[in-house]
């Protein structure tokens, strides 16, 4: 009767815990886990490519969404809030004047971040790890961008 009394204890503080915390804690792992990720290519501020645009920083955010379609590109995550954006760039949407290239794999995550930097001023700043991928997606999105519709 004690045991069952202490386990029962024991499952109300934790339940109890969980409550409190919510699920946020367990965010991080899941999206790690599942390979949506996106604070490693968010910190990666050295090899990034950035650049600004004449758009409100929603008009941009819908565009680039558009864009990606476009590339063929699967979007992993959105996050409205912080104007992010994870997708995963294969190379079967590349170019085929790009053919001569080696590929050591088949796709690759790219971040996409949106700052406004002022009333229709929006940076955009695109991020990979293989630099590649990051720069045929910073050519076909800032290019797309520069066309402006």
């Amino acid at each position: 009767m004690k045991r069952n009394k202490h386990y029962f204890k024991f499952t109300v503080w934790i339940l109890f815990t969980l409550g409190i915390c919510g699920c946020g804690i367990f965010k991080n792992i899941t999206d790690s886990v599942t390979g949506r990720y996106i604070k490693g290519l968010e910190q990666q501020t050295e090899k990034a490519k950035s650049q600004i645009f004449d758009y409100g920083i929603t008009d941009c955010f819908g565009k680039i969404t558009h864009i990606l379609e476009d590339m063929q590109a699967k979007i992993l995550k959105i996050d409205i809030y912080k104007y992010s954006i994870l997708a995963s760039v294969s190379r079967e949407g590349m170019e085929e004047e790009d053919d001569d290239i080696v590929f050591d794999t088949n796709n690759v995550d790219v971040g996409i971040f949106l700052t406004e930097e002022g009333p229709d001023k929006t940076r955009v700043k695109i991020s990979c790890l293989s630099s590649v991928f990051l720069d045929y997606s910073s050519q076909a999105i800032f290019s797309k961008l520069q066309q402006r519709k």
